[in-house]
């Protein structure tokens, strides 16, 4: 019986082993875990808000995962990436971060943090960022409300809370383009004029209401691309809309890349980024 004992823990060991293998094999091979929010930065680089594997990803314009490139420093659950005019990066993670127990909101320069430019004022697992063209940071948190944060004194990083204010919930994401404020709804993607929801938090604006923006993304023209949770993807344009593609998965995270044509939306549930050209066209599936 001991024998058959041993002989039965040996092969259960083995099994363990060669599972433990093949997970970290595919794990090698499959880096992206649960992607959410995604970036383009100004060399087309594509930043990936891996909250499966807790990093930040880095694909260069050819689909290469630039490895070297992959951020870790205070990253747990990361939800959502943009990138100010200045062209650093800044982060949102939705767990245990940088002192809170909410989430926080950091900005990374050439990939480390800057710590003094650390956002955890009414930071409540967000799920969304976007930063307008001077640089304020705006933050969907928990479905519930969008802070804004801008910079103390000249020079200084935008983290003083300026503005708190909560359009009927749940709020899915959100987006800035040209001066336009977007956030998707259940129901709707509204849209509202930046500045006087900044400077007197007006909160009327314009809706589509065939859309619910789960993710919502913006091209260097100001037009915003609105994912819905059916798969469709429409894009309102100053005075429209149109139908861009419909999609085989409720895609979370978006973004545009204007200068090479290109629009990625993450699949979370697949743990894969589809990439579509700015006409409409299915071009590649990173995984």
């Amino acid at each position: 019986m001991r024998s058959t004992n041993r002989f039965v823990r040996t092969v259960a060991s083995t099994v363990l082993c060669l599972a433990v293998l093949a997970s970290a094999s595919f794990a090698a091979k499959k880096p992206i875990s649960a992607p959410q929010g995604l970036a383009v930065d100004a060399k087309g680089n594509l930043y990936v808000a891996n909250s499966g594997g807790n990093n930040i990803l880095v694909y260069s314009p050819g689909y290469v995962q630039l490895t070297a490139k992959t951020i870790t420093q205070n990253i747990t659950n990361p939800t959502s990436v943009a990138f100010d005019p200045q062209g650093n990066l800044w982060v949102a993670t939705a767990a245990a971060t940088n002192g809170t127990s909410y989430g926080s909101v950091a900005e990374y320069v050439n990939g480390k943090q800057n710590t003094s430019a650390t956002i955890t004022d009414s930071i409540v697992y967000p799920t969304g960022i976007a930063i307008d063209g001077v640089g304020n940071v705006w933050v969907a948190n928990n479905y519930n409300n969008i802070t804004v944060y801008c910079s103390p004194y000249v020079y200084a990083p935008p983290t003083r809370l300026v503005r708190t204010f909560s359009p009927a919930p749940p709020i899915f994401s959100i987006a800035v383009a040209k001066g336009t404020l977007a956030w998707g709804t259940s129901n709707a993607v509204n849209l509202i004029s930046a500045s006087p929801t900044l400077a007197f938090g007006e909160e009327d604006g314009f809706g589509w209401s065939n859309d619910t923006g789960v993710g919502l993304g913006a091209d260097a023209s100001g037009n915003i691309y609105m994912a819905n949770n059916d798969g469709s993807v429409n894009v309102a344009a100053p005075g429209y809309e149109y139908s861009f593609a419909q999609l085989g998965f409720n895609p979370i995270g978006v973004a545009v890349d204007s200068v090479r044509g290109r629009v990625y939306f993450s699949n979370y549930a697949a743990s894969t980024i589809a990439v579509y050209s700015t006409s409409g066209a299915f071009l590649k599936t990173i995984q």
